[in-house]
C-alpha cells in the first residue's frame, strides 16, 4: 500500500483522499500534504481505508508535502472529469 492513494472510509474525515507513507500489519500512516503533513502523519486502521489504484509518481525519499498535495489535487480533478 505504501505509495498509493487511499480513501478514508470511516471517521470525521470520511471520503478524504490521502497518500500512504508507511504501513504495518494493522495500520497505515497517511498524509494529505496540507493538514496532515509528513511531519504529522495520521494513523488509521487498514480496515478504515479503501485503496485507490493510483500510485504516487515520486520515489519514497523524494516525496514532499507539495508533491502530495499536487498528486491528490490532480487525482480529484481527473475523477471530476470522468463523472
Amino acid at each position: 500500500m505504501v505509495g498509493y492513494l487511499v480513501y478514508s472510509m470511516a471517521g470525521h474525515d470520511k471520503y478524504k483522499v490521502y497518500a500512504v507513507i508507511q504501513e504495518d500489519e494493522q495500520s497505515v500512516w497517511l498524509t494529505d500534504g496540507d493538514n496532515r503533513t509528513l511531519d504529522h502523519l495520521k494513523k488509521k486502521n487498514k480496515k478504515h481505508v479503501q485503496l485507490i489504484r493510483h500510485k504516487v509518481s515520486a520515489s519514497a525519499d523524494a516525496i514532499t508535502n507539495e508533491m502530495i498535495k499536487r498528486e491528490i489535487k490532480q487525482y480529484c480533478k481527473d475523477m471530476q472529469e470522468v463523472k
